[in-house]
């Protein structure tokens, strides 16, 4: 890194520790997002146009949050990275393998409209791992952009909004020793 990148860090550095404990506080709590996950045994249903629907077990993972546009209106969303290590056994990890269901609603009083874009990307596994469950999808990374809009079109700055998403997920463990 250049030396004057470590000495603008520096000083930064050096003025949050200046700052008062009370306003350092109220800085970190009004800029916290609460997120919260949750792996479900669930079935994913399939409606067939000439048979019935068909229904096989998968997991489902439930994952919900808060967060705030920024001055450009847009929220980023790393959907894999809300995933618990917690949730599982040890030795064990979340992984996501489909397109999310998701909805996103301002919290604010302003009329404004939400609108998600979802990302997709395939991803490999750690080379000492497997999905188990008998899932034969690629696991994915998932990114959700939310843009934030005032009623005239235009991007509206931010807006503070809950969300909740479900998807279809599955558990990777680690193989071998």
């Amino acid at each position: 890194m250049p030396d004057r990148f470590e000495r603008r860090i520096r000083e930064l550095e050096d003025a949050i520790s200046k700052l008062p404990q009370e306003a350092l506080d109220n800085f970190i709590k009004f800029n916290q997002r609460h997120r919260y996950f949750v792996p479900l045994d669930g079935y994913h249903s399939i409606r067939h146009p000439l048979r019935d629907i068909t229904c096989s077990a998968t997991e489902v993972f439930l994952l919900s949050g808060n967060d705030k546009t920024g001055n450009s209106g847009t929220a980023e969303l790393h959907l894999n990275d809300f995933l618990c290590h917690h949730a599982f056994d040890i030795g064990q990890r979340g992984v996501l393998i489909s397109r999310p269901q998701f909805t996103a609603l301002p919290t604010g009083d302003a009329p404004v409209v939400l609108t998600a874009k979802f990302v997709l990307s395939e991803i490999a596994l750690q080379p000492n791992e497997a999905v188990g469950g008998g899932v034969s999808s690629p696991v994915l990374d998932v990114v959700v952009t939310v843009t934030s809009w005032n009623p005239d079109g235009s991007p509206a700055k931010d807006v503070s909004f809950s969300w909740v998403s479900t998807i279809e997920g599955a558990r990777a463990f680690q193989i071998g020793g």
